[in-house]
C-alpha cells in the first residue's frame, strides 16, 4: 500500500519482479540439484531478469525521491498577537522556498523557514488591502503551498496592541 492507503504500482512492480526472479532462481537450483546431486556451484540469475529487477527497484526509489507528504500546519504560537509580534507556525512536510510559500488570507507574506516550522512577523498593515488594520481583533487564514500541494488552513487572530 502507498502512503495514501491505495495500492502503489511501484511497490507492486518491485515485489512482483523480485518474486519472479526468486522463483526462477529456486526452480533452476532445484533442477540443478535433481540432475546432479553433487553441487559445485549455484546457478546464475539470467541477465534480463536482473535488468527487469533493477528497473523496478529504480522506479520504486525514484518515486520515493520525488514524493513528499502533504503539508500540514499546526496551531500558531501564539494563536493571536498584535502587529509586529514574531509568530511560530509549526508543521510537517512544509518544504522550503522557492517551491513553498505561506499565504495570509490568500496572499504570500515574508517568512523564515526551518525544518519543521515557519516564523513570521504579524504585518503592521493588512496584507490584503495594504492599509492600516481597519478593525481589530481580526481572524486571518494561514495556508502553506509546498511542492504544488496545499496544506490545511489554520486561523490566527490579529489582536489590538496593548
Amino acid at each position: 500500500m502507498g502512503d495514501n492507503g491505495w495500492p502503489d504500482l511501484a511497490k507492486i512492480q518491485m515485489m512482483g519482479f523480485t518474486l519472479i526472479t526468486i522463483g526462477i532462481f529456486l526452480a533452476t537450483f532445484v533442477h540443478q540439484v535433481v540432475s546432479n546431486p553433487v553441487i559445485t556451484s549455484v546457478p546464475n540469475i539470467d541477465s534480463s531478469l536482473m535488468v527487469l529487477m533493477g528497473i523496478s527497484q529504480a522506479g520504486y526509489l525514484g518515486k520515493k525521491l520525488v514524493t513528499f507528504g502533504v503539508p500540514v500546519l499546526y496551531m500558531p504560537k501564539p494563536a493571536g498577537a498584535p502587529p509586529g509580534t514574531l509568530v511560530t507556525l509549526p508543521g510537517a512536510n512544509l518544504g522550503s522556498p522557492p517551491g513553498s510559500q505561506l499565504t495570509w488570507d490568500g496572499l504570500p507574506i515574508e517568512v523564515t523557514w526551518s525544518a519543521g516550522e515557519i516564523t513570521f512577523t504579524v504585518p503592521e498593515n493588512n496584507p490584503v488591502t495594504g492599509a492600516r488594520w481597519e478593525r481589530l481583533p481580526r481572524v486571518v487564514q494561514l495556508t502553506v503551498s509546498a511542492t504544488g500541494q496545499m496544506s490545511n488552513s489554520v486561523l490566527f487572530n490579529v489582536l489590538i496592541s496593548s
